[in-house]
C-alpha cells in the first residue's frame, strides 16, 4: 500500500538498517561491557560512580549508531524515495529511544548472564532474529502466542512501527506515541534490572578475578 513504486529496495531497507545496526550495537555494547568481566576490572571499572561509568561507555556507541540510523532515513527519505509523510523531528527522536532500548537489552544480557559469551550469543538470539518477529515481512496476528509475546518485546518491533508510521503513512502524533512508550519502558525496565544485576555481581569476590582464574 504505501510501496506504489513496488520497489524491493524502498521495502527492504527501511527494514535492513535498523535490523543490522541495531544487532551491530548490541553485540559492540555486549563485548563492551562483558570484557570488564571476562578481564576481572569490573569493580575497579564502576567505582563510586556506577551507574555514571556504564552510561560513559554505551552512550557513544548510542550516539554513534543513531547518527547511521538518521543518515540511513535520511538517505532512503530523500534520495530513494519520497520524503518524509510525517514528523521529521518524531522519526528523528526515535533514533536514540531505538538504539537506547538496545543497548539496554545488551546490559541487561551481560548483568544476567555474567559472562561475555553467553551475553553475545544472547543477543544473537533475540536482536539478531528481531526482523523475523516484528511483523513487518510477516504478520504476527493469529501466531502462536510465543511469537506475539516475543513480537512485543522487541525494539525493533516498537521502532519499525513508528518508522512506518512517520517515515510512509504521515500518521498523527497521538497513534505513535506507543511505539514511543515501549521503547522508553524498554529502556527502564530492561537497563534497570541489568545495571542492579551488573551492580549486585560488582561487589562480590569473584568481579576481580579474571574469567577461569579459579578453573
Amino acid at each position: 500500500l504505501f510501496n506504489p513504486a513496488r520497489s524491493y529496495e524502498l521495502f527492504l531497507l527501511p527494514l535492513i538498517f535498523p535490523a543490522v545496526l541495531s544487532l551491530v550495537l548490541a553485540l559492540a555494547v555486549a563485548g563492551s561491557l562483558g570484557r570488564e568481566i571476562r578481564d576481572g576490572t569490573l569493580p575497579a571499572w564502576l567505582g563510586h560512580a556506577p551507574w555514571s561509568a556504564i552510561a560513559g561507555k554505551v552512550l557513544p556507541y548510542v550516539l554513534l549508531f543513531s547518527l547511521y540510523g538518521a543518515l540511513g532515513a535520511a538517505y532512503l527519505a530523500w534520495l530513494r524515495g519520497d520524503g518524509i509523510a510525517g514528523n521529521v523531528v518524531l522519526l528523528l527522536l526515535a533514533q536514540p529511544l531505538f538504539y537506547l532500548a538496545t543497548a539496554a537489552y545488551a546490559l541487561f544480557f551481560v548483568g544476567v548472564t555474567r559472562d561475555m559469551g553467553t551475553a553475545l550469543s544472547a543477543v544473537g538470539l533475540s536482536i539478531g532474529t528481531a526482523l523475523a518477529f516484528s511483523s513487518a515481512t510477516f504478520p504476527v496476528i493469529d501466531a502462536p502466542l510465543f511469537t506475539r509475546v516475543w513480537h512485543l518485546l522487541l525494539p525493533l518491533s516498537a521502532y519499525i512501527k513508528l518508522q512506518t508510521q512517520q517515515q510512509f503513512i504521515g500518521s498523527p502524533l497521538v497513534v505513535s506515541l506507543w511505539p514511543l512508550a515501549t521503547l522508553l519502558l524498554m529502556i527502564v525496565v530492561a537497563g534497570g534490572i541489568g545495571g542492579w544485576r551488573l551492580l549486585a555481581f560488582a561487589r562480590t569476590p569473584q568481579a576481580a578475578q579474571p574469567a577461569g582464574a579459579g578453573a
